[in-house]
């Protein structure tokens, strides 16, 4: 599946042991990598493919569980003992409105994959969680890309003892919809949102690692915000079925 503005393409590794790294030298890619390792099955974003005299490469993001600034992101051959290393990736994209269980099981990236911008409808309860916390990350703007502003919605209303609320998923909410972020009044509500936001080409993201501050690039940063859901508009439920 290709998205315009700017193309990308949704892969899947098919060659095990995919090495991902800063590509040949000919491609003078001066952006900082994040070398890994990626196996069959692995989910990624293709960001550009480019023709070097060592055959194609393309770069691309990766869905590995690590902080944002460390997500996989570099180039791999696009072929291997003449086979392609990815190919299009089998993924199930449920009719809306969705279940949180639903939207939980597309993972990070599916959402974007599924639906681009069209708007979808989730339905859920939040809040399902507050408090405060400290990063080093820092993200802008704060709204989408921020550490703490975010909101989670659960699959059921947590209860004691254990406030198990099934699957759960993370939101953004467009400026001037509620609920914001944060500690607001919990209930079920009807969720209106989209991935593929405007402002995602705004994004930016920096981390202090140690004395040193990382600028993660550009094009991570703004992929990860395509990928979230942001709510625009929010309705509450009487009724959560």
């Amino acid at each position: 599946m290709t998205l315009p503005l700017p193309a990308l393409s949704f892969e899947w590794v098919v060659a095990n042991d995919l090495a991902l790294d800063s590509g040949p030298a000919e491609i003078e890619e001066t952006a900082a990598v994040t070398p890994a390792v990626l196996a069959a099955g692995e989910q990624v974003w293709v960001l550009e493919t480019r023709q070097t005299t060592s055959g194609a490469w393309h770069l691309v993001v990766a869905d590995q569980m690590v902080p944002d600034f460390e997500i996989p992101f570099g180039w791999v051959t696009a072929e291997r003992d003449g086979a392609p290393v990815l190919g299009a990736a089998p993924l199930a994209c449920p009719d809306p409105p969705l279940s949180v269980d639903q939207a939980a099981e597309l993972g990070r990236f599916g959402g974007l994959a599924c639906y681009g911008n069209v708007p979808i409808e989730v339905r859920g309860f939040t809040p399902i969680g507050c408090g405060a916390g400290g990063s080093p990350r820092t993200g802008t703007p704060d709204w989408l890309n921020g550490t703490w502003s975010g909101i989670g919605i659960g699959d059921r209303e947590p209860s004691p003892p254990d406030f198990d609320v099934g699957a759960a998923i993370g939101a953004r909410v467009q400026p001037g919809h509620s609920p914001e972020a944060g500690c607001g009044q919990p209930g079920w509500f009807r969720f209106v949102g989209r991935y593929d936001h405007p402002a995602s080409s705004t994004c930016r993201t920096q981390d202090t690692n140690g004395l040193v501050e990382v600028v993660i690039d550009a094009r991570v940063t703004e992929l990860l915000c395509r990928t979230q859901l942001v709510l625009t508009d929010v309705l509450p439920l009487q009724d959560p079925g």
